[in-house]
């Protein structure tokens, strides 16, 4: 007898008897309501900040990741294959799936593991396989992502030729950040290996459920109201803008372009010669760059600029699957008198700061400052980031490995992003800069990453002078302005 025939008979029954049978109804209805809607979950705080993103502009690609694995060798197709499927045995952020409701963003895991589908191309047939690989990824990574009904990982494996293959890695940012990417590759790689060796070893990796957990637990402890008034009281009021649009657009995530620029191997001795004897990080010779561009460029004392960190704490952590990554609001100011050498000091001091406050979404911060007030989405409008992408060259297998890194320019975040692109010793570093073309052109990028590299390479023999004694102008851009005014 069905539910519903139950019911009709109900109106045959005596009164107190068909509360009964209502009240049986009721129950079992609730069973089946709980059985067939899974138990959803609070996102990591980190998930958060992208899932409210991503449903602001359904239809960006703002927060596509990944890239692409150049393999060269002999390589076992088939097992390669059941490598990527099985990937959800080992981590359990392939099993989330989102949703949303009047309590905010949730997930639930899926009742069973799910084997991740491997897309086979075979482009070795076509005149250029490269060009035409290059153009299919960039094409899927423009694609967005429904987060609430797609899974959110694209493989695709192209054939350019027996002796080459490329693996195409596509994420949401929901599931995996940069970090995570590498623990992916690492753990594909030796898999590979050990199982091409017959080697095998048991292999379990922390779980980033566990890991969501303990993070939503920090919004109702003692270090969270710290972090809060450590932040609130060191931004009070909205820092000026450093770079604002030329073009009046209502575009809430305007495209943008890209400006990559591959690092000589003098300008990478530099760079190791200058974080040797400043003790400083290559962002962090950025960052004091920037105070002294954007202080003598715009006036403002106060400059804040944003900074990605990986925000994994412990060594499980490290070895976690998921997504973590948060961005510090550095705060900074330019003082003309004070030396190279004391400017990178209270950068170091500033960041070791922030960092014990690192857990603070910035969208809380953002939000206690009323930013879309402002007509800003955040209080800095430069970012800068380091990103090192160095993986294994060379499998125990024989197959030669190089990784891509991409994302995205379609959709932008902030007016300008610099990125430190370093792929390990024996391959070129790159700096890519994003930005928005409301707000900045390609010339004037040219300029500005040739500003840049000056700043740097005077660094080196100028670390006890004054900041005031640093040129921003190289000697032949000043020459082609000179040249445009004689004109």
């Amino acid at each position: 007898m069905f539910i519903s025939d139950l019911v009709l008979c109900g109106f045959g029954l005596h009164p107190q008897k068909y509360i009964y049978v209502c009240a049986f109804v009721d129950y079992i209805l609730t069973k089946l309501n709980q059985t067939q809607m899974p138990k959803t979950k609070k996102l990591h705080l980190a998930q958060q900040e992208i899932y409210l993103g991503q449903m602001i502009d359904p239809q960006s690609s703002l927060y596509n990741i990944g890239g692409y694995t150049v393999l060269k060798g002999q390589l076992n197709v088939e097992l390669f294959k059941n490598i990527l499927e099985e990937l959800p045995s080992f981590f359990d952020v392939f099993s989330m799936r989102f949703s949303s409701s009047s309590k905010g963003p949730s997930y639930h895991l899926e009742d069973k593991i799910q084997k991740i589908p491997v897309e086979e191309v075979d482009l070795s047939h076509y005149e250029d396989p490269v060009a035409s690989a290059k153009k299919w990824i960039q094409r899927e990574f423009d694609v967005p992502f429904n987060i609430e009904t797609d899974r959110l990982c694209r493989f695709t494996l192209f054939k350019i030729s027996e002796e080459e293959y490329w693996w195409q890695i596509l994420f949401h940012h929901l599931i995996i950040d940069g970090f995570g990417f590498a623990v992916l590759i690492n753990h594909v790689t030796d898999r590979y290996d050990q199982l091409i060796q017959g080697t095998v070893k048991e292999l379990n990796y922390p779980s980033y459920v566990e890991t969501i957990n303990k993070n939503i637990a920090y919004l109702s402890s003692k270090q969270f109201l710290a972090d809060k008034e450590y932040w609130e009281s060191k931004y009070k009021e909205v820092p000026k803008a450093l770079v604002t649009p030329k073009n009046i657009s209502k575009e809430e995530f305007p495209g943008g372009e890209r400006f990559s620029y591959s690092i000589s191997a003098s300008e990478r001795s530099l760079f190791e010669r200058l974080t040797k004897s400043t003790g400083a990080s290559l962002p962090q010779l950025t960052i004091a760059a920037l105070l002294l561009y954007f202080g003598k460029t715009t006036a403002e004392k106060d400059i804040s600029i944003g900074t990605p960190i990986h925000n994994r704490g412990g060594r499980a952590e490290r070895n976690t699957l998921g997504m973590f990554v948060s961005v510090l609001a550095y705060k900074g100011s330019y003082d003309p008198e004070q030396s190279v050498l004391e400017c990178l000091a209270e950068i170091k001091k500033t960041q070791r700061n922030d960092i014990r406050h690192r857990n603070y979404p910035i969208s809380f911060l953002n939000r206690s400052l009323s930013m879309l007030s402002e007509s800003r989405q955040h209080i800095f409008d430069v970012i800068v980031n380091y990103e090192p992408l160095g993986f294994r060259e060379k499998l125990a297998s024989g197959i030669d490995v190089e990784q891509k890194h991409m994302t995205s320019t379609k959709h932008l975040q902030y007016p300008l992003s610099i990125r430190w692109c370093d792929y390990g010793a024996e391959v070129p570093m790159e700096l890519k800069v994003d930005y928005m073309t409301r707000y900045l052109s390609k010339e004037d990028i040219v300029f500005f990453v040739d500003r840049l590299f000056f700043i740097l390479r005077q660094f080196e023999e100028s670390l006890a002078n004054p900041l005031n004694d640093i040129l921003i102008v190289p000697k032949s851009e000043q020459q082609l302005l000179l040249k445009d005014f004689q004109s």
